[in-house]
């Protein structure tokens, strides 16, 4: 009866945690140095679909990537009515310029846009390997449906965000 109990206890909370976490593998380049290609994470559905996230959080959405589906994983700049601009290789939002410790490569290109009403503005750390707003339009929240909350692989670089 204890082993059952134990399976059972174990199966709910396997169960409860997936519905409000899910681990993710990045894939491609475009948030190093912050994320590496391989690299796990955990992302809070909770806080996703809740909108539970600002300006210098990483999120995930789901996009069609050459006829595929996938996960996505980018910063967000910006939040809906901010208006974004980039010149000089540097972004700005509100007119303030975006601390950015975080980025690699030089952030090409002019541009000069308000969030839209129930979107963010994102983009990915390496700038020079990435696709993101800029490219393909602001992202509607309601397609975003996780927010980064840990590192967890390699071990050696575990950290919360």
């Amino acid at each position: 009866k204890l082993l059952i109990k134990i399976l059972v206890q174990a199966t709910v909370l396997m169960a409860v945690v997936f519905i409000f976490v899910s681990p993710i593998s990045v894939r491609g380049s475009s948030m190093q140095s912050t994320l590496y290609d391989g690299d796990r994470v955990i992302a809070s559905r909770f806080m996703g679909r809740l909108g539970m996230y600002e300006s210098g959080d990483i999120v995930v959405f789901k996009d069609n990537v050459q006829g595929e589906r996938r996960n996505i994983v980018k910063r967000v700049i910006a939040m809906e009515n901010d208006e974004v601009h980039i010149s000089g290789g540097r972004v700005y939002v509100n007119n303030k310029p975006v601390p950015e410790e975080y980025i690699s490569g030089y952030t090409e290109g002019n541009l000069d846009i308000i969030v839209p009403k129930g979107c963010i503005f994102v983009m990915g750390d390496n700038r020079e390997n990435s696709f993101y707003s800029r490219q393909y339009g602001a992202v509607r929240k309601r397609h975003v449906w996780g927010k980064v909350i840990a590192k967890v692989y390699p071990i050696s670089e575990f950290r919360f965000y």
